[in-house]
Parts: C-alpha cells; structure tokens; sequence
C-alpha cells in the first residue's frame, strides 16, 4: 500500500484538531501539522500497514513534535527569564556583565566544531534532536551526548 500527497492532506483535518486539543493555539496547530507532513512527506516509505493505521503512524510522529515543541518553549522561556533577572539586578554591574560576556566567548571557543553545531542548532536554535541529527548526519542520541558534553 503507498500514500501520495493526497493521502498526507486527507488526514490533515484529524490532525489539526488533535494538535489543536493539545496546544490551544490554532497558528502553532497549524504549524506543527505542516511540518509534521512535512516530514511525513518524506519518509512514507517507513510506513508499514501492518503495524497500525497510517492515521496512528502520523499522530504519533506530530504528538513527538507537540512534545518537542513544548519542551523547546519551555527551555526558551527559563533562559529568557534568568536573563531578565541577571540584567534587573542592582548588582550586576557593566563590568560583570563584560566579565560574563568574556567568560561565555572563552568557553564557546573551548567547544568543538561539532559541539558548536549542536550548540547552535539544538540548545539555541530549538530544534529538536531529530532534525539536528539529521541536519549534522548524525544520530538524535549523538546530539543529546555532544550537547550535555559541551555544557559540562
């Protein structure tokens, strides 16, 4: 059994409605869907009928990116407010702040090409393991090592 396109948009109603469930955003619905068939799109030839419907195969695939996306906000909002906090304290001064600066560009320049990538790609970024791993040609396991080794 092969899906074409035609296939990928027939289901894109059931699963705007359950991304729609989880988030409670409509344009990030929308959103996470799109890219969900996108990536549907390419890998249809890890479809396998005997293992379930291709409704379950692909809900299963955008609840992965619903997932991703929440712990990505997640990680972007705790940075943004150690940020705010660090810069709204009577303490910190221009000085430290430079200090800080210097200190975060020594330890960049300590890192690894690769561990630079995933850096980039991954904890700044915010994308997932999976489509780091895919963009550097290597495993989503291998991203999670380099990323926890470059912030050891």
């Amino acid at each position: 059994m092969s899906f074409d396109n035609e296939h990928l948009v027939e289901h894109a109603g059931p699963l705007y409605r359950f991304a729609l469930s989880i988030t409670r955003d409509p344009h990030l619905a929308a959103d996470l869907v799109q890219e969900t068939l996108w990536k549907a799109h390419g890998h249809l030839d890890r479809f396998d009928p005997a293992r379930g419907s291709f409704l379950a195969w692909i809900s299963v695939s955008l609840s992965r990116r619903v997932a991703n996306r929440r712990r990505d906000l997640g990680r972007r909002f705790r940075f943004l407010e150690r940020w705010r906090a660090g810069r709204s304290g009577a303490d910190r001064t221009g000085q430290r702040a430079l200090e800080a600066r210097l200190t975060l560009s020594r330890l960049l320049d300590g890192l690894t090409e690769r561990q630079r990538q995933v850096v980039a790609l991954y904890e700044l970024g915010g994308l997932s393991a999976e489509e780091t791993a895919t963009a550097l040609g290597v495993t989503a396991s291998g991203v999670r090592s380099i990323a926890r080794d470059a912030r050891n």
